[in-house]
C-alpha cells in the first residue's frame, strides 16, 4: 500500500519538475539585420548570423531564434536580462556592423551612405508583449448601413384589413371545441378502472 502511494507521490513530483523545465521564456528583445548588399550570398548571410549569435551567446543571452519578419529581412528573437544599450555596445565592437538608431532612439530604415559591400545594418529592439487586445468585453459590431439595409421593398398584403369580428368567431369556437374535449375526458375517466398492483388479498 505504501509502494503505491509512494509511486504516485513520485510520479506527481516528476511531473512538477518536467513542468518547471519546460517552462520556457518569453522572446522580449529582437535584431532585425539589414545588408547593405542585395547581392549577398547565403553563407555570407549564415556567417553575420554565426557571428551575431555567438556575440549574444557570451553576453548570456537565452533561447536565440532565427527568422523573417514580413518584409523578408531576418529577425533574431531572444530573451535577455541586460539592457539594450549594453547589447549594442558589445555587438559595436565589429567594424562591419551599422546601427539603424537616430537621436530620438527610433530606428531608420535607411543605410549609411559609405558602406562596403560586406556590411549590414541592426535593429536592435525591445518586443512589447503587453496586449492591447480584451477578448473579454463586449464585442461592439460596425453595421454599414449602406449594405447592411433590407434591400427587398415588395410589401405583400399591405391592403389587407383583418376582419375582427371573424377572427372574434373563430376563437369562440376554438374555445368551446377545447372545452367539450376536455369535458369527454373527464366524463369518461370513471369508467377506467384503476388497478392496484400486487396480490390481491
Amino acid at each position: 500500500m505504501k509502494t503505491k502511494l509512494h509511486f504516485g507521490i513520485l510520479i506527481i513530483l516528476m511531473a512538477f519538475l518536467g513542468r518547471y523545465l519546460e517552462s520556457s521564456v518569453v522572446h522580449n528583445q529582437q535584431i532585425v539585420v539589414q545588408f547593405s548588399d542585395l547581392q549577398i550570398t547565403e553563407s555570407e548571410s549564415q556567417k553575420t548570423i554565426e557571428a551575431i549569435q555567438l556575440k549574444l551567446q557570451t553576453i548570456g543571452v537565452k533561447d536565440i531564434q532565427v527568422g523573417q519578419d514580413q518584409n523578408g529581412q531576418l529577425k533574431i528573437t531572444y530573451y535577455s536580462e541586460t539592457d539594450i544599450q549594453y547589447i549594442k555596445g558589445v555587438l559595436s565592437d565589429d567594424e562591419s556592423i551599422e546601427f539603424a538608431y537616430n537621436a530620438n532612439g527610433d530606428h531608420s530604415d535607411e543605410f549609411p551612405e559609405q558602406q562596403s559591400t560586406k556590411d549590414y545594418e541592426l535593429n536592435i529592439s525591445e518586443i512589447n508583449n503587453t496586449n492591447t487586445w480584451n477578448f473579454e468585453t463586449v464585442e461592439i459590431v460596425d453595421l454599414n448601413h449602406k449594405s447592411d439595409r433590407f434591400s427587398n421593398l415588395n410589401d405583400y398584403n399591405t391592403n389587407a384589413q383583418i376582419n375582427l369580428k371573424s377572427l372574434g368567431n373563430l376563437i369562440k369556437v376554438c374555445v368551446a371545441y377545447n372545452n367539450s374535449i376536455a369535458l369527454a375526458i373527464d366524463n369518461q375517466s370513471y369508467k377506467i378502472p384503476e388497478v392496484r398492483a400486487g396480490p390481491t388479498t
